[in-house]
């Protein structure tokens, strides 16, 4: 049947099967801008804590915690959604939404099939690694526009609203931005391309740091 491999919205790399990764869900904002974007979250938000999780190679998660088990059935709940692009196996009319099993919902949402007040709703992974390190090097945002948008706030702890925080300010420092990326199937073989690509950006890293260097003492 092959597979699907996922890719991290931190650093593009694939996931592949078995893989623990952090997710979370982001919708769309409304403001993507042709020109560009200034902050990590103009085309998408983040709008759930980030939770534990792997991924199953066909572009779905298991496993999940018990934090999002228990956030899923809450935006199962939630009579605001919309259903876009219904599918007879999956979801026909959004009153059966509710009736899912979690897991269920979560490939639903991940299949792009549902929106809140026309913004498409979806999840978003990263891999473990990256989102420790995205927070451990990251600085908390304060704009509104971060935590503003977070669905049901009051289930978040403080811990991963400054969580959020920290990877969007890490996010905003490398110039990445918050959205869906595509999975692709059998990128196990593409890894040379990755380990020269990464060659290249560290030299081109490293002559941007020397270029600021000559700035500075002129």
């Amino acid at each position: 049947m092959g597979v699907w491999e996922g890719t991290c919205m931190a650093t593009e790399l694939p996931i592949f099967y078995g893989e623990k990764i952090k997710f979370c869900f982001i919708m769309e904002t409304g403001k993507i801008s042709p020109s560009g974007h200034v902050y990590p979250e103009d085309g998408y938000s983040i709008v759930s804590p980030f939770f534990d999780g792997k991924y199953d190679s066909y572009g779905r998660v298991y496993d999940i915690c018990d934090d999002a088990f228990n956030f899923v059935l809450n935006f199962q709940r939630f009579s605001g959604f919309e259903i876009v692009n219904p599918d007879d196996y999956y979801l026909k009319d959004i009153s059966e939404f509710e009736e899912k099993s979690v897991e269920e919902a979560i490939v639903i949402i991940e299949r792009d099939m549902l929106a809140l007040d026309g913004k498409a709703v979806g999840i978003a992974m990263v891999k473990e690694d990256a989102f420790r390190y995205f927070v451990k090097n990251g600085y908390e945002v304060s704009r509104e526009s971060v935590i503003g948008n977070v669905i049901f706030e009051d289930m978040a702890t403080l811990s991963q609203l400054q969580e959020i925080k920290k990877f969007v300010g890490c996010m905003s420092n490398l110039r990445k931005v918050i959205g869906p990326k595509s999975g692709k199937g059998g990128q196990e073989y593409e890894m040379d391309s990755y380990l020269k690509y990464a060659n290249f950006y560290k030299s081109s890293a490293k002559k941007c740091h020397q270029y600021i260097g000559l700035c500075c003492e002129g």
